[in-house]
């Protein structure tokens, strides 16, 4: 017996969109933050779910190191 998906193709994030974040938050770390939450809450599909956890990992990442070089210091 056949189990048909009606649940439509898979929405993606562009690779464009992607790595743009990813490349906006080398300068402000704090949009690969918003951007990440955004798609971890409101993600349709598990790929757009996936991207908001890498661009939130990334922004975190880059953000400890700019506090590290910076030494912390505000």
């Amino acid at each position: 017996m056949k189990v048909l998906d009606l649940s439509g193709p898979e929405e993606t994030v562009s690779d464009g969109l992607k790595y743009g974040v990813m490349a906006a938050s080398l300068l402000i770390p704090f949009i690969g933050i918003g951007m990440g939450i955004y798609y971890l809450v409101k993600g349709e599909s598990e790929s757009k779910k996936s991207v908001g956890r890498l661009w939130l990992y990334v922004a975190i990442g880059i953000l400890v190191l700019y506090m590290a070089i910076g030494g912390g210091e505000v």
